[in-house]
């Protein structure tokens, strides 16, 4: 009975996903924007992040952010503690990446591991950017990101594998 309670949950923050983020496209312009919060959804669970809180916010973590929906109507439908969560993964307007990191860098260990899937799934989606120069400041802030915000092992080396992957398959640097 839990676990259909717990399905049921996780579906109606998938719906409520695609809802809010409805007519949004990835940096290609294609690819559906509700793509990429399955994806990091997908990373945590092959990474035995099961948990049901894991798996709602994996799914909201850019609700706020990215769309019309506001952390009142996360804490309405979901909430405080999913609202708590999807508002420290949130950056917020006007906020310098650097009090970002800081604050993200205070936040309780799953809720950076969420950030972390986020990351890999970003980094597994920049050969379809479109835009070459996108991949490497997207690397150099994450970069950054490793360095101040302590995420758990397994994920920091899903992260640093992504990158070096990138890395390898980069065209060379021209020498003039």
């Amino acid at each position: 009975m839990k676990e259909e309670a717990e399905h049921e949950t996780v579906q109606i923050a998938r719906e409520w996903m695609k809802n809010a983020h409805a007519g949004q496209t990835r940096k290609d312009g294609l690819t559906p924007y509700a793509v990429h919060p399955e994806a990091v959804l997908k990373v945590l669970r092959d990474a035995g992040r099961t948990d049901l809180a894991t798996a709602i916010v994996a799914l909201l973590h850019d609700v706020v952010e990215d769309t019309t929906v506001t952390l009142d109507d996360v804490r309405e439908q979901f909430g405080a503690a999913i609202a708590d969560a999807v508002d420290a993964l949130s950056r917020r307007p006007g906020e310098p990446y650097s009090a970002y990191l800081a604050r993200m860098a205070k936040a309780p260990q799953w809720i950076r591991d969420v950030k972390a899937a986020d990351v890999v799934a970003n980094l597994r989606d920049l050969d379809n950017a479109g835009d070459p120069g996108w991949a490497s400041r997207y690397a150099q802030m994450k970069s950054k990101f490793l360095a101040r915000v302590k995420v758990s092992g397994d994920l920091a080396l899903l992260v640093h594998a992504e990158m070096a992957r990138l890395a390898a398959a980069a065209p060379p640097l021209d020498q003039k």
